[in-house]
């Protein structure tokens, strides 16, 4: 991508190399993949060549930006802006601290309004269910005055009469695989991880272990050449607390809208990979921090073999004394994953 086309031009002209260039360029490490894009090297017509041209105008494009402003910013604030004190200005970090002080500020400053909304339960064939007031668009009622919610709950009568039903059976289809991002956001939440941390294990699992695909990607997809492997890796799978899942897995493939090519750009979703050796012989080497990054990986993996969770969605508004009450319910069909 823009990085390996930067480094790499500014290492051959470095070099004073002279002769044509290619770029073996792949998404995914697989042997087909890679021998198919060793028979497909990029970089030998025009089109490839402004295609390349432009990403590396890109990569040095922000080498200048992040050089301009952050050693003339970073000197300018630390001269004049915090006595003394050397801080750092950059073109991606500073911004980001700037929304979040103005978002802070936002917090500090926020007036609170008070607001009603009335709910309502109701029982029907022994079955309780809630519904909320809602204003002629049909979203909740939000009344600034309490005392105008209580006379309108007031004017709510016993019964209801249906003005509309609808019923939908929908299906909950297992997440896509994580991408670096949206991992760090989970193992934050489960474990406390920082983002750095995550990444750090996940890098030991790729470089160390060789149990985990390249981990600093941004894409939640995987390559369609990874169709005829992901079968052999769930086998793999097939020890300690992984198996139950494994075998309700087993003899089902990925659906197809997990595979993209077009939403891989440099590297396809996190996944396990078979090492020399088998996944089984390495996982008992990993210590507790890498076991839960795996684990969240692997569990992840194996949900995409799984059929999706189908559930019956219910809507209903009522009329009570010219009052239109809404209520939504989810009955679960199958389980799913």
């Amino acid at each position: 991508g823009r990085e390996g086309e930067l480094i790499q031009r500014w290492i051959i002209k470095k070099s004073k190399v002279k002769k044509n260039v290619y770029r073996l360029w792949s998404s995914s490490l697989t042997k087909a993949a890679l021998v198919e894009a060793y028979a497909n090297l990029i970089g030998g017509n025009m089109e490839e060549q402004k295609m390349l041209d432009n990403l590396y105008d890109a990569g040095a494009a922000r080498v200048i930006m992040d050089k301009f402003m952050g050693y003339n910013y970073s000197r300018l604030i630390s001269l004049t802006k915090t006595d003394g004190v050397t801080v750092n200005y950059g073109r991606c970090k500073s911004p980001i601290i700037s929304a979040i002080i103005k978002r802070d500020e936002e917090i500090k400053n926020f007036v609170k309004k008070p607001y009603s909304y009335i709910s309502v339960n109701f029982i029907k064939d022994k079955d309780e269910f809630t519904g909320v007031v809602i204003s002629d668009d049909n979203s909740r009622m939000d009344l600034k005055s309490h005392n105008e919610a209580e006379e309108i709950k007031s004017n709510i009568g016993k019964t209801g009469e249906v003005l509309s039903y609808e019923e939908q059976v929908k299906i909950n289809y297992p997440p896509k695989p994580f991408d670096i991002l949206t991992l760090q956001k989970k193992l934050s939440d489960k474990y406390g991880y920082e983002a750095e941390e995550t990444l750090k294990l996940c890098q030991s699992l790729y470089d160390e272990h060789k149990i985990l695909s390249y981990p600093r990607t941004d894409s939640r997809y995987l390559t369609s050449d990874l169709k005829d492997i992901t079968n052999n890796i769930l086998t793999e799978l097939n020890f300690g607390e992984f198996s139950k899942f494994v075998n309700m897995a087993a003899q089902v493939n990925i659906p197809g809208r997990y595979f993209n090519d077009k939403k891989v750009i440099d590297h396809h979703a996190l996944i396990p990979v078979i090492p020399e050796q088998g996944i089984k012989r390495k996982y008992f080497n990993l210590d507790e921090k890498e076991k839960n990054v795996f684990d969240e990986i692997t569990l992840s993996f194996i949900s995409l073999f799984l059929p999706g969770e189908h559930y019956k969605e219910t809507q209903l508004i009522l009329n009570s004394n010219n009052i239109r009450i809404k209520a939504k319910g989810k009955t679960v069909l199958e389980e799913g994953y």
